[in-house]
């Protein structure tokens, strides 16, 4: 039996939390039928895409071939069932009014739930990452009370995963910064506040060698295992199509070179990184701005590696996290799609995307360039590794995951070429 998908990529490839809108046609086939399953796409390039992302789970899907010419199946189509999508997702539009809903019914990602009731939010958990993360965060509130930067707790049912804090009175640092516009003055409160959390007084549990290595981890080993399950489609859009640039940005298309050049930069600079409490992850979404002006951080962490001691991590860290949402993570995460609209060229810059929202226009994935922030060039390099290591996280979204890892590569490239780390 076969399925014809007639070009609608990428809307089949998206998820509400847990597997895939294909992925959970194919398994319900699989436990059909007995044979294989032909999948055809019309679109040769989104033919190479989709048997790509089925490869990361060949034992799962070994039954499963992806085809783009249908001569290639023979005499099997006159003898084959041919499934059709569930109603609701099948056409181009429907499947965009289904994101479009996910994106409503859920904030800050799929894995938490959000309620609010009068001066509380209520946080629920929904999946294992999800209640391991609000464990950290609820030490963390616990142990660190005291900052006064840091959104206040009410309460926490760990049996039913809500994490229940006080409502701020304010808005997100990414919507302050769309009504007043002032990002050099919002990145300045934002970095006064963040050092108040650097500043805080924390009882190191690790030695400095585990210190050295989570750090490590984080900054290069990360990029290597965040990027390498979506190698196959970077590869594609780097050498098929010719890809060269990003928002006139030139990329380093060897991946192996980039990452001996952020090796070697990292070797030069560990020195300078000191560990301290952080945030974890102060992103525009998680910065917010009350009525007064003054910076409050919710859904703190800390996370950094596999250290035990609640909120280690690196001041640079924060810093970059946050500057990445002013750079263009935000409006990129709270699209429910996006789409690679062309792909231009120029004798001097080479191969250039452009991106469009759902919103219908057509523009550059950066929101304010790191070279107007009032930021060093380590912590743009930084910038330029949290877009990288992006890349399988969110691989349900191919489009998504190409554009946040070719416009990391922009970034650090750009910078370790100023730094001399790259030619």
């Amino acid at each position: 039996m076969y399925i014809n998908l007639d070009s609608i990529f990428p809307f089949y490839l998206v998820t509400d939390g847990e597997k895939t809108i294909i992925e959970r046609k194919i398994d319900e086939l699989l436990n059909k039928y007995d044979g294989d399953i032909y999948i055809y796409e019309a679109f040769q390039e989104y033919a190479f895409l989709l048997k790509s992302f089925l490869n990361h789970d060949m034992e799962s899907y070994n039954r499963v071939h992806v085809i783009s010419e249908i001569d290639h199946m023979g005499d099997l189509t006159k003898t084959l069932f041919i499934e059709c999508w569930d109603k609701g997702i099948r056409e181009e539009f429907d499947q965009k009014k289904y994101l479009m809903d996910l994106a409503t019914k859920n904030t800050c990602r799929y894995f938490n739930q959000i309620q609010f009731e009068n001066d509380k939010v209520i946080k629920i958990a929904k999946t294992e990452d999800a209640i391991k993360l609000q464990k950290i965060e609820n030490d963390f509130y616990d142990r660190y009370s005291n900052i006064p930067c840091l959104c206040g707790k009410q309460g926490y049912d760990e049996n039913k995963h809500e994490l229940i804090l006080n409502l701020v009175n304010g808005t997100t640092a990414q919507d302050w910064y769309y009504k007043n516009g002032d990002f050099k003055k919002l990145i300045s409160n934002v970095i006064k506040a963040l050092h108040t959390i650097n500043d805080t007084d924390i009882d190191i549990e690790d030695n400095d060698e585990d210190i050295r290595k989570a750090f490590y981890n984080e900054l290069i080993t990360k990029v290597s295992t965040r990027v390498n399950p979506c190698k196959k489609l970077i590869d594609y859009f780097i050498k098929e199509t010719e890809v060269n640039c990003i928002d006139h940005m030139p990329i380093t298309p060897d991946f192996n070179i980039l990452m001996d050049a952020l090796n070697k930069w990292y070797e030069n600079n560990e020195i300078n990184f000191n560990a301290c409490l952080c945030h974890g992850d102060p992103n525009t979404d998680n910065t917010m701005i009350d009525k007064d002006d003054n910076v409050i951080f919710i859904d703190p962490r800390g996370y950094f590696g596999k250290l035990k001691t609640i909120g280690l991590g690196m001041a640079e860290y924060d810093i970059a996290k946050f500057c990445y949402g002013l750079n263009g993570y935000s409006r990129f995460n709270s699209a429910p799609y996006i789409e690679i609209d062309e792909l231009e060229y120029s004798d001097s810059d080479g191969l250039n995307f452009k991106i469009k929202y759902p919103t219908g226009d057509n523009s550059s994935i950066t929101q304010i360039d790191l070279d107007d922030m009032p930021i060093d060039t380590n912590i743009k390099i930084i910038v330029g590794i949290i877009w990288m290591k992006l890349t399988s996280y969110i691989i349900n979204d191919p489009m998504k995951s190409v554009i946040a890892y070719l416009y990391g590569n922009a970034i650090c490239t750009k910078y370790l070429k100023e730094l001399k780390y790259l030619k």
